[in-house]
């Protein structure tokens, strides 16, 4: 199901993350991102074979770069970041994405956006200078 939603979203006409009504219950990234996060739970590293899959062979920016944003806010998926996070990131600019990706998944609630930015800059920077 993850992959063909993932191959969908190439041709699935919808918000894109960060706009208005992004995670609208019917939406796209609010599925992709609730079935993601339940797979998660059974084999978090699947997710981040997807995301480079998504990135290397279906040239899917935005949804491969969703995946990673989403696998570095979850503690089960987290630990495998430093593994696929080289090979799934091609450009600076999905590097940028990301971080960007990351503040639209992270709840604003304690610390707010802010902490989300700074918690993501730890976290992919350590990845970044590899």
């Amino acid at each position: 199901l993850l992959l063909n939603m993932v191959c969908g979203s190439l041709v699935n006409k919808c918000t894109a993350p960060g706009q208005k009504d992004w995670d609208s219950e019917k939406g796209m990234w609010a599925k992709l991102r609730a079935l993601a996060e339940d797979i998660s739970r059974q084999d978090a590293e699947f997710l981040l074979k997807v995301a480079v899959y998504t990135r290397q062979e279906l040239n899917i920016r935005i949804t491969a770069n969703f995946l990673l944003a989403l696998s570095a806010r979850l503690p089960e998926a987290k630990p495998h970041l430093r593994r696929y996070y080289c090979a799934a990131i091609q450009l600076p600019s999905d590097w940028i994405e990301v971080v960007r990706l990351y503040s639209t998944v992270s709840p604003t609630g304690v610390g707010g956006v802010g902490s989300a930015w700074v918690s993501c800059h730890v976290c992919l920077a350590v990845f970044g200078s590899d």
